[in-house]
């Protein structure tokens, strides 16, 4: 369903797809499931890893949406790239 809305609102244009963005995404989602690979660990713990490995995996890639640039800023001001 979520490739069906996607499809759809890059199809009437109110986004554009970057690239370049996307791989980064994936490839942050690919290092942070590496926690699954963690042995005796439960699994609230392996998901509560993965989370802030992801997370952190975003803002290093510098691909976080604008909203969290502004939560995890000192600041307070949105330093993320404009993305179009």
């Amino acid at each position: 369903m979520a490739l069906v809305q996607t499809v759809l609102v890059l199809r009437l244009g109110y986004v554009r797809l970057d690239v370049r963005a996307l791989g980064l995404i994936v490839l942050a989602g690919a290092i942070a499931a590496a926690s699954l690979l963690l042995g005796d660990v439960p699994s609230l713990v392996r998901t509560a890893i993965g989370s802030a490995v992801y997370v952190a995996g975003l803002a290093a890639f510098r691909c976080l949406p604008p909203e969290l640039w502004q939560i995890v800023s000192r600041d307070g001001r949105s330093d993320a790239p404009e993305l179009q």
